[in-house]
């Protein structure tokens, strides 16, 4: 018997009405100085990266650098067309969440347009391909799905914090507005009914907040509603399913603890510590598939977390990477496809992601207290 469909997630709760075009932009609460050159290779030593992990990720924005389109984008399908000998395309056509995803592999190792650098041309030309491409209501789709909406406003958001430049914090804001609005929110959108996509959109409001942008202070509740209905075995619990009713893993537990880092939820909590322990009954191991995506966010959360998940995460997931980055011919630098999403993303995407999580030790900075409600790393 074919199951009932799943239920809505909650619309979370929009900006400020949309602000005119001229109204000044507010100063960022986060501008990312972790992320400068003469500040990063304190945060490695402290956080467990090494010279190691900084190499492989020069390597990867070398790669990422030479595949990038003429027009500033990156595309999954188009990346290998100059290069001939790389291989992987990807099998969705998602080029505006494969661009912003790749942009922030720059903006996570402190590249903008704003400051002298290797990749400063190429960032600019990312963003304003980013911001051509967007609508007068923020809308950055053009056919795509609310993903590449809510990776894009991330971007759109980081670059304008490290940047301060008008012309990004306009972009920024009309899309998180975009995306927040009622007629976009998932329960509009059928294939935005899980704990993923629920992700993405958080992290694009917390991005918003960390911008300066006003976001009413309930704007999240609906999503920590959405995570108790998901959470397996009992309220409360630190196990995640991608649907309401469907099993828990590791991936959507990944997600759904940093979603709650960034909701405020302290460490301390018995959830965040059950999340943790069910997180590393899944080590990485490149020979088992390995499952990025999942990586990824599990590189989130237990940095945030820290303590002994967070080493033993570390020290499991430093060798996977560094030891299945190409190193020689065309490819050198990236990352080959291996499970299900990273095939269908394709190897832009599976650079980017690997590239992300070894960015981690001064993407974001790591919560010393719990912090105030919705306010997060």
């Amino acid at each position: 018997m074919a199951s009932s469909p799943p239920p809505s997630v909650p619309a979370l709760s929009p900006l400020a009405p949309r602000a005119p075009a001229d109204e000044p932009l507010p100063e960022p609460v986060e501008t990312f100085d972790q992320r400068a050159p003469e500040v990063r290779s304190e945060m490695l030593e402290r956080a467990g990266g090494s010279a190691e992990t900084e190499r492989a990720v020069g390597r990867a924005l070398e790669w990422l650098t030479r595949h990038q389109m003429p027009d500033g984008s990156w595309s999954g399908h188009r990346f290998d067309e100059r290069c001939g000998g790389c291989g992987g395309e990807a099998e969705v056509e998602c080029d505006a969440a494969m661009t912003a995803v790749s942009l922030l592999c720059f903006l996570g190792a402190g590249h903008t347009p704003a400051q002298d650098g290797p990749y400063r041309a190429g960032v600019a030309r990312a963003i304003d391909w980013l911001i051509a491409r967007q609508d007068a209501s923020g809308d950055l789709r053009r056919g795509e799905t609310m993903y590449s909406q809510t990776i894009a406003a991330v971007a759109l958001c980081e670059a304008f914090s490290m940047t301060r430049d008008e012309r990004i914090g306009r972009a920024a804001r009309r899309a998180v507005s975009f995306m927040l609005s009622p007629r976009n929110s998932p329960r509009n959108s059928a294939r935005a009914l899980d704990t993923s996509v629920l992700g993405w959109q958080v992290m694009a409001v917390e991005a918003a907040r960390r911008s300066g942008f006003s976001v009413p202070d309930d704007a999240l509740e609906p999503a920590r509603r959405w995570l108790e209905s998901t959470s397996a075995v009992r309220p409360g619990a630190g196990r995640y399913a991608h649907h309401r009713g469907e099993a828990p893993s590791a991936a959507m537990t990944a997600e759904a603890m940093f979603v709650q880092q960034l909701l405020g939820r302290p460490r301390e909590e018995p959830r965040m510590e059950e999340s943790a322990s069910f997180i590393l009954e899944t080590l990485p191991d490149w020979d088992a598939g390995a499952p990025t995506y999942y990586w990824y966010y599990a590189t989130l959360a237990l940095f945030q977390h820290q303590g002994e998940a967070w080493t033993r995460w570390n020290e499991r997931l430093v060798p996977a990477l560094l030891g299945s980055q190409r190193t020689e011919g065309p490819a050198a630098g990236s990352w080959d496809p291996q499970d299900y999403w990273s095939r269908l993303g394709g190897r832009l995407y599976q650079t980017a992601v690997c590239t992300l999580s070894l960015e981690v030790y001064y993407r974001y900075r790591v919560q010393t207290a719990p912090s105030e409600p919705g306010r997060g790393p």
